[in-house]
């Protein structure tokens, strides 16, 4: 693949990156394959997987992990979207909140860690609630 210009398309996937020329370039990684299959699909491949990826040829394997490129894309795409839908919750939630009764924004959020269970521990509260770690730090 190339650019309206003719050069190569450079694609960041994880450490590597992806080259596409007129020859063909190898940039799988044997060292990190799991991790990408893992970014990709939230898991570690199985014994199936790594049979299938022992057995096969260089070209297979960079198919291979074109393709989890290529998942791992779509999972990240899926997970913001995600996590401005529930940002939008969040925001309405809060609003409520401090319309029954709560001082200012960061009682609704104490209110919401009461309410979680979550104790104090920020981070627990945000995956709770399906928002991105770190939110509440930039939002107080």
């Amino acid at each position: 693949m190339q650019n309206f210009n003719g050069e190569p398309l450079a694609i960041l996937c994880g450490t590597c990156i992806v080259r596409t020329m007129e020859t063909q370039t190898y940039t799988f990684c044997e060292d990190t394959v799991s991790d990408l299959y893992k970014d990709a699909y939230g898991g570690r491949p199985g014994e199936s997987f790594w049979i299938r990826w022992h057995e096969s040829t260089d070209a297979e394997k960079q198919a291979e992990w074109n393709f989890l490129c290529l998942v791992l894309e779509q999972e990240q795409n899926r997970q913001e979207l995600n996590h401005q839908r529930c940002i939008a919750q969040l925001e309405e939630r809060i609003t409520k909140i401090m319309e029954c009764g709560a001082r200012d924004r960061a009682m609704a959020i104490r209110w919401l860690d009461e309410a979680y269970e979550t104790h104090g521990d920020i981070n627990f509260l945000e995956w709770n609630l399906g928002v991105p770690y770190g939110y509440f730090k930039d939002c107080n």
